[in-house]
C-alpha cells in the first residue's frame, strides 16, 4: 500500500526522523525534520518514494538517505526528490546508494559538509542492471557545501543547476558516466579539493554549455589520467591560473571553450597525446 507523512514536524529524535522499510509506496509531503541523530529521511527497499515540499535542518548524517539494507535482496527503487530545503546536513543533504534512481528537482541544498547531492553506481551486484536508468539532477541551488554533486559511478545528468560557492562543484569518480549541461558553477575551493568540474577514476563526461568558475588556484576543469573519455565543449571558463587543465590523458576532446582571466585556456600536464584533440578554444 501507500504510505502518506504530510504536514508534521519532527524534531530532536535519536534516531531518523522518518524512517521507511519494504514499504510499496511511500509520500512524505510539507513535513518539517530537524536535529535528528541520524538522517532525516531513511527509506530502504521501497520501489516507489515521493519527497517534496519538506524542510530538513541540522541533521547529524544525510538529510535524505535512500540506501539498501545489507541482509536483504535489495529492490528496484525510483525516488522523486523535489522542492525540499536542506540545510546544515552532517554529510550529504541527498544520498543515493547504488542501484536507486532519483529524479532531484527544484530543491535548495545548503551547508552539507560532504556533499549537496552524492550519488553511488548506477549497478547493484544483487541488481540487474537494465532495472536502473540514469538519474537526473536539474533546476536545483546547492550552496556552501564541500562538493556539489559527487558521483561514485553513477551514470546521470545535471543540468541548469546553480551550484555556489562549494569547495568543489562536480566530482566524478569510480567508473561515472555524466552529462553536464547549462548549470552555473562558483567553485571557491583551493587544489587538491577545489574547481569546477573534476572528472577522474576511469569516469566518462560530456561538459558542455556550462558556466564555469574556480577561484584559489584551482583549475576550472580537471580531467584526470584515469578519465575514460571527456568532452569539454563550448563552455565558458573563468579561473585565476589554467582554466582547463589536461592531466597525462588521451581520451579527451577540448574544443570552442571561452576561457576569461586565465593565464592558460589549456594546460596540459605530462600529456600522451596520441587521442587528444584541443582546438579552437579562445583565451580572453
Amino acid at each position: 500500500g501507500t504510505v502518506v507523512v504530510a504536514h508534521s514536524t519532527v524534531e530532536h529524535t535519536t534516531e531518523a526522523c522518518v524512517v521507511a522499510e519494504d514499504v510499496q509506496q511511500l509520500q512524505l509531503t510539507d513535513n518539517v525534520l530537524r536535529f535528528a541523530c541520524k538522517s532525516g529521511i531513511e527509506v530502504s527497499g521501497t520501489p516507489a518514494i515521493t519527497l517534496h515540499d519538506n524542510a530538513i535542518e541540522h541533521c547529524r548524517n544525510h538529510g535524505i538517505c535512500l540506501f539498501h539494507l545489507a541482509e536483504k535482496v535489495p529492490v528496484a527503487m525510483h525516488a522523486s526528490v523535489t522542492h525540499n530545503k536542506i540545510q546544515h546536513s552532517g554529510f550529504s543533504g541527498i544520498f543515493a546508494a547504488p542501484g536507486i534512481q532519483v529524479e532531484i528537482l527544484h530543491n535548495q541544498i545548503y551547508a552539507s559538509k560532504i556533499a549537496a547531492v552524492e550519488l553511488g553506481g548506477t549497478c547493484h551486484s544483487l541488481l540487474p542492471s537494465a532495472t536502473v536508468k540514469p538519474s537526473h539532477v536539474a533546476y536545483n541551488t546547492m550552496t556552501c557545501c564541500n562538493v556539489g554533486v559527487s558521483s561514485l559511478g553513477a551514470q546521470f545528468r545535471l543540468y541548469t543547476n546553480l551550484l555556489l560557492r562549494n569547495n568543489m562543484g562536480v566530482k566524478l569518480s569510480g567508473r561515472s558516466r555524466a552529462v553536464l549541461v547549462a548549470n552555473f558553477c562558483d567553485a571557491v575551493g583551493a587544489p587538491p579539493v577545489g574547481g569546477a568540474v573534476g572528472c577522474l577514476e576511469s569516469s566518462m563526461m560530456l561538459c558542455e554549455a556550462n558556466e564555469l568558475f574556480a577561484r584559489n588556484g584551482a583549475a576550472a576543469v580537471y580531467v584526470g589520467d584515469e578519465s575514460r573519455g571527456a568532452l569539454v565543449h563550448r563552455n565558458f571558463v573563468c579561473s585565476d591560473v589554467a582554466g582547463i587543465v589536461v592531466y597525462n590523458n588521451s581520451n579527451a576532446m577540448v574544443t570552442e571553450n571561452f576561457v576569461s582571466n586565465a593565464r592558460r585556456a589549456v594546460e596540459l600536464q605530462n600529456p600522451d597525446a596520441s587521442g587528444l584533440i584541443v582546438a579552437r578554444n579562445i583565451l580572453r
